[in-house]
Parts: structure tokens; sequence; C-alpha cells
């Protein structure tokens, strides 16, 4: 339990443990501060780039494979959900928000994603940035695009396809209100 509070506390005062072993894009110094390795950094701007110019994450992480780029562990296979979770994580914009999953039980060391258990602190421009805000804004948004996309306006029926005929997901049956799709 003091463990808990004294991590709470240094949340609280603006002072966030972010671990970089497994982090895409950033080490630290002596002191214990974020840089950025610049290597890596290139491969994240890389995936924000192309997520932005239209490309789903599966695609994303073929290329990175196909290409060889190294992953926070130094593999080369990537996943389309370890593309997913760099776009999503605000730390590349140079934001931490701390307490993203809690410990509930001591003794079991079992970690669930903390959703209303203990509360969440939000630092912003606590590190340099790998991508500018302006550029997660617009992926986040496009996530949420997507996201939408796959239901038509009642939310019943999914579409798998993102807008490269220029109808897609426009056009509804008007009999049943399945999306309409281009077949040669």
């Amino acid at each position: 339990a003091n463990v808990s509070w004294g991590v709470t506390k240094r949340f609280s005062q603006g002072i966030p443990h972010i671990p970089t072993t497994y982090f895409l894009g950033y080490d630290e110094d002596e002191e214990g501060n974020l840089i950025i390795d610049e290597a890596q950094a290139k491969t994240v701007r890389r995936i924000f780039r192309d997520f932005l110019n239209g490309k789903g994450t599966p695609i994303i992480a073929k290329e990175l494979t196909r290409d060889k780029e190294k992953t926070a562990r130094g593999n080369t296979k990537w996943t389309s959900d370890a593309v997913y979770k760099i776009i999503k994580d605000e730390k590349y914009c140079g934001h931490a928000l701390c307490q993203k999953s809690v410990t509930l039980d001591p003794l079991s060391h079992k970690r669930v994603r903390n959703k209303n258990h203990k509360p969440q602190y939000f630092i912003r421009n606590h590190h340099p940035p790998i991508v500018s805000e302006a550029d997660w804004n617009a992926a986040q948004k496009e996530l949420d695009r997507r996201r939408k996309m796959l239901h038509d306006p009642d939310g019943n029926y999914r579409s798998c396809y993102s807008n490269r005929a220029p109808f897609s997901n426009m056009l509804f049956c008007g009999h049943c209100g399945m999306p309409v799709n281009r077949r040669r």
C-alpha cells in the first residue's frame, strides 16, 4: 500500500514512470529523462505518415516487415496490433497518461485496464515529441473515422471497404440497409 501510494503521489506531482526497455523511439539519459532515438524515431514517423496517407495498419505492418525495420523488442516481424498501439500512444506527441492499467491485488500482481479503479494523471509536454500534436490528433480522428465506417448509420452492418471506390461507405440498400459494394 505504501509503494502504491508513493507511485500515485509522484504521478500527481507530474513525475511519471515511463520505462524505455520496449518503447520504440525513446531512450533514457543519465538523469532518467526521455531522449529521442533518431534511428527508431524514423520508423515511428513513417508509421504516422503512412497511416495519415490512407494505409491501414495491416499494410503498414507488412511493409515494415518487408523492409526489415526493427520493432521495440528488436524483431523484424511486425503485427497490425503493434502498429495500432503506436498510433494510439499519446507519448509520441510528448504527453504522458499515467495509470492506464492498475494492480488491484498486490499478492497476485494481476494488472487490469484502469476503468475508474484509480485516478489517471495526464502530464502535458513531459518529453520531446517524435510526431507533432497536430499529426497525432489527425491520426486519432482518422482512427475514429475508420471505426465509425465499420457500421452503417444504425450500427448494424459491418463494412470493410475504405473509400477506395468513389461511393464506398456512402450508399446503402433501401430495402435491407446493407452497404452497397462495388463488384467487377
